[in-house]
């Protein structure tokens, strides 16, 4: 079972950091806007000392203040609404970002390999276990990208991608996980003491 575990989280990791990598260097970047005059903008946030941390417009009210929250809902429905801006004081680290994006790919391809092989025995065909697979792809593009897209405005093309991403990439991986994770009982049963 590890010999199974490792090539099918590590080869299955590859794949779908790949396909990712793909389709972020494509349809992913062509949805990003630039911001008009980014210096000026640059400029206000130093000239505001803002920490690191993710911003809201308009801001969160006081619940406890009627008049904050009336005059929030207002703000909010009037518009503009800025539904996040991630912003981190100090520069990043794209080697880095990468090292840790490969590593998060790899312990979830890791667990879902785990999972698939002990859901085998009731998986017998190849396309159940790669439909397993899909499976994934579906609720994790359902409980994530597009739970925060809905949350936080994030236009719907962005989120039908994010969709297609997953749901490609994991299909793609379950083609592998499905032949790694084949016949076999995948957990010994345990010995009997005599």
């Amino acid at each position: 079972m590890i010999k199974k575990l490792l090539i099918g989280g590590i080869l299955g990791a590859v794949i779908m950091f790949m396909w990712l990598g793909l389709a972020w260097s494509t349809w992913h970047l062509s949805q990003f806007r630039q911001i008009p005059d980014d210096r000026a903008l640059m400029g206000e946030i130093a000239l505001r000392n803002m920490d690191s941390g993710i911003y809201y417009y308009p801001p969160m009210p006081d619940r406890s203040n009627p008049e904050a929250v009336k005059a929030h809902e207002e703000a909010f429905s009037a518009g503009p609404v800025i539904s996040f801006m991630a912003f981190q004081k100090k520069g990043g680290s794209m080697p880095l970002t990468m090292i840790r994006g490969f590593l998060i790919t790899l312990f979830s391809v890791s667990l879902v390999c785990w999972l698939l092989l002990r859901a085998a025995p009731a998986l017998p065909g190849y396309f159940q276990r790669v439909g397993f697979c899909s499976a994934v792809g579906l609720v994790v593009a359902l409980s994530g990208p597009l739970t925060f897209g809905n949350f936080f405005w994030l236009p719907q093309m962005h989120q039908f991608l994010e969709l297609f991403d997953q749901l490609v990439g994991w299909t793609l991986v379950g083609l592998l996980l499905a032949w790694v994770c084949r016949a076999g009982n995948p957990m010994p049963a345990a010995k009997a003491s005599t």
